[in-house]
């Protein structure tokens, strides 16, 4: 190895280590360019190539002596010598040296089957993704929808109920309507109302106080049910019942 950088003032290598300075702009990291030493089995018979020093031009020839694989015969103009690969170069390799000079800096996407086939799966797994979030939203929409319509109808019902039996001369009336669901509904409430009274006011003397028939619609329920989910069909029978 070389002995380190040269100090001219003392004349000698000022102790650095071995190898010190050498070879500062080879590195892969460096700016330049690296141009790549050919093999030898390039430099075939009958091959053009240039001295990398001189420029010169020559053909590569039939060696006429034993030589190290190395070096190669060269058959230029004005003489013929033998010349090491690393100062020879062909055609093609110049050729293929200028095109990374000229795309220097360009960065190049490289291809990676593996990383392709995860970017395909990547995108399904998205693509499917969004699907279902559709759906969802879809599912959502569906259920907001139904919701504020099961309300209305509830709503509706309430009233139509409500206003079904009225009390005209001390005696529960009925008022149907169109529908005939709704009008079993109202045929049931009656039906109680009748029974109600009776229950209420059976063993009551004309000078008892007597509970009125106005109380009453208030006191008894608009429906016989015995829990929500019953009403809850209720309503939604009576939403079928329109359509």
């Amino acid at each position: 190895m070389a002995p380190g950088q040269f100090n001219s003032t003392s004349k000698n290598y000022g102790g650095y280590h071995t190898g010190d300075g050498k070879k500062k702009h080879t590195g892969v990291y460096n700016q330049s360019i690296r141009i790549t030493k050919e093999p030898s089995s390039n430099f075939m018979v009958g091959k053009s190539v240039f001295h990398r020093k001189t420029g010169e031009k020559g053909v590569v020839i039939e060696k006429d002596k034993k030589v190290p694989r190395s070096m190669i015969y060269v058959n230029f103009e004005n003489n013929k010598k033998y010349c090491y690969t690393n100062s020879l170069y062909t055609e093609d390799h110049m050729e293929n040296t200028k095109v990374i000079i000229l795309n220097k800096g360009n960065k190049v996407k490289k291809t990676n089957k593996s990383t392709d086939k995860n970017n395909k799966k990547f995108k399904a797994l998205i693509n499917k993704k969004k699907e279902m979030q559709k759906l969802e939203n879809f599912k959502n929409k569906e259920k907001i929808k139904n919701k504020r319509k099961f309300k209305e109808d509830k709503k509706e019902l309430n009233e139509l109920i409500d206003d079904s039996i009225v009390v005209i001369n001390d005696t529960f009336k009925m008022i149907k309507t169109d529908n005939n669901y709704v009008n079993d509904l109202i045929q049931d409430r009656y039906k109680r109302c009748i029974s109600f009274d009776e229950k209420v006011n059976k063993n009551k003397t004309k000078t008892d106080f007597k509970v009125s028939k106005y109380r009453l619609l208030d006191l008894l329920p608009m429906y016989n049910v015995s829990n929500k989910n019953d009403f809850y069909k209720i309503v939604e029978l009576f939403g079928a019942s329109k359509e």
